[in-house]
């Protein structure tokens, strides 16, 4: 199973931390921060790619997925919101790749940077934005779901040894 909080949180810290401003989760009830900040949402949790399973040596079956995220810089300065959003598009392409690598996450692909403005009322939220793809390896461990081979058989109360 991918670990959804595990992901979520690394990105989203090493983000904070190179970009120097908060990122949260868009599109929920909690009180706004204070301008420049960053939001994101998870758009498409699992992309279906029609893959096939891989029992690795180590017990584990592995298959690589997609993460689709919306990544969105908001400011009350359109300069300040364009410049986070090019800097995290910068440490998505290219400085944070190593360390996201090292944490089981690739960058499969970054989408177009887009003008995102809002009118709030009687001003303006400047935001800009992008998309991520993120690769990832969703693993099921089957020692742990009990599967595993099967050994030994009983037939008619007889014990019978299963050669593979």
């Amino acid at each position: 199973m991918i670990d959804f909080d595990k992901i979520r949180n690394t990105i989203v810290k090493a983000l904070k931390e190179y970009l120097g401003c908060e990122v949260v989760l868009a599109n929920q009830t909690a009180p706004i921060p204070k301008y420049p900040y960053v939001s994101f949402s998870i758009t498409t949790p699992v992309v279906a790619n029609g893959g096939t399973w891989g029992r690795c040596a180590d017990g584990v079956d592995r298959k690589q997925i997609e993460q689709i995220w919306s990544i969105t810089v908001q400011s009350n300065k359109t300069s300040e919101s364009m410049n986070i959003c090019l800097k995290a598009y910068d440490w998505l392409d290219h400085i944070g790749t190593q360390f996201l690598n090292d944490n089981n996450i690739v960058v499969q692909r970054l989408e177009n940077i887009t003008n995102r403005d809002n009118l709030l009322s009687v001003a303006y939220e400047y935001r800009n934005g992008f998309d991520v793809v993120f690769s990832l390896m969703d693993e099921i461990n089957v020692n742990e779901l009990g599967e595993g081979e099967i050994e030994t058989i009983i037939i008619e109360n007889e014990e019978t040894e299963v050669i593979m």
